[in-house]
């Protein structure tokens, strides 16, 4: 079977951002993928939950906008599969109010458990949660 992973986007950001420690299996999910030996999911909602960041630091002045439009493209160019996470709300609404997460957490993390993934993230507290 291959191995399934779902990256959130602080995981993915942290591969560009020096923002901190790159989260333990990122890299090897990534390479993986590429290599085509296993499956990194994200919910449609990455791509703008990156985008946010993204635009979020050009306004804070620290990075410019024409480095932001080559970090969204490096983002892009990772090798995930976007999949729709509608099925998985439910779900999620019932794990952000046991484990007090964000609706977005929430969400990487009923993908996660709703295909039977490794969740890779950068939040403590998602990163607890999917321990638990």
């Amino acid at each position: 079977m291959t191995p399934h992973f779902v990256l959130d986007a602080s995981a993915a950001l942290r591969l560009f951002l020096a923002d901190g420690p790159v989260p333990d299996g990122v890299e090897h999910a990534l390479t993986a993928a590429t290599k085509g030996s296993a499956l990194v999911l994200v919910p449609a909602l990455f791509h703008t939950e990156v985008l946010h960041v993204v635009l979020r630091l050009e306004r804070r002045g620290i990075i410019d906008a024409p480095t932001g439009d080559a970090l969204l493209a490096d983002l892009r160019a990772l090798p995930v599969m976007t999949v729709p996470h509608g099925a998985a709300l439910d779900r999620a609404a019932d794990l952000a109010r046991h484990h007090g997460l964000s609706g977005y957490g929430a969400t990487y993390l009923a993908l996660a458990r709703h295909h039977a993934a490794t969740l890779l993230t950068a939040d403590a507290a998602l990163a607890a949660a999917a321990r638990a």
